[in-house]
């Protein structure tokens, strides 16, 4: 399971310029509408950014710790099949995976042909440290183009009402709680134990327990990037340029 985890983290970089490709094609209206668009000119965004933020080398950004703010951006990633004692197992996992140094060259010279390419994006709203919107959106297909489906989680609901999300001083959190994931547009599983977390306002990582999806994403976790993020007054305290 680790070293199964460990080779979709480091596929990532291999998988990304091929799945944003379709990003376009796959961000649904209901996203579209969020505001999600960006410009083309990274410095021009940042100029405009909030003045309680300082951008940092490399396009990262000093958060306050903001409790109100919305934020979007792509998922792209992959899912390893499963191997014959984790497609029997319904177990909960719910650690973040660990990164590795390993040849992504070799690794990508033996990706079982079943392995899924995730493509789609996310949204995100939260107000006075609540969340209030969360929608994740995406396709999911086999590398030999079988087996195509879609997916969304959304109806966020938090672990306890008395849980307070904020943003940490260089841009990262972790919300718990539960959603409910569609499988091509049905709701298939309810109440699902979910973990998200937004990394230095650059990634997100999204994992669903797998007990409560009937062990769907073989206990790997779903990730994307954050493309844009605005304070409660609808200023860019972080914007990415497109590739």
């Amino acid at each position: 399971m680790i070293a199964k985890t460990a080779a979709a983290s480091i596929m990532m970089g291999i998988v990304f310029a091929t799945a944003l490709s379709f990003a376009g094609i796959l961000i649904p209206t209901q996203i579209q509408a969020q505001n999600m668009t960006e410009p083309t000119n990274n410095m021009t965004a940042m100029n405009n950014s909030n003045s309680n933020s300082s951008v940092l080398a490399g396009g990262a950004v000093n958060s306050t710790g903001l409790d109100t703010f919305s934020a979007a951006g792509p998922i792209a990633g992959l899912i390893l099949p499963a191997s014959p004692a984790e497609s029997n197992s319904t177990g909960s996992n719910m650690t973040l995976p660990s990164s590795s140094s390993q040849n992504t060259t070799a690794l990508a010279s033996v990706v079982p042909a079943k392995t899924f390419i995730l493509s789609g994006a996310w949204h995100l709203n939260a107000e006075n440290g609540k969340v209030t919107f969360f929608d994740a959106r995406f396709t999911k297909v086999h590398l030999d183009a079988s087996n195509r489906h879609v997916h969304e989680i959304s109806n966020f609901r938090p672990a306890s009402n008395d849980t307070s999300i904020r943003l940490n001083a260089n841009g990262t959190t972790t919300i718990m709680g539960t959603t409910d994931v569609a499988l091509n547009h049905a709701i298939t599983w309810t109440n699902v134990k979910t973990a998200i977390v937004i990394d230095k306002l650059s990634t997100i990582t999204i994992m669903l327990d797998p007990k409560d999806t009937s062990n769907h994403f073989v206990g790997q976790s779903i990730y994307g990037t954050v493309s844009m993020l605005k304070d409660k007054n609808g200023n860019h305290v972080a914007m990415f340029a497109r590739p």
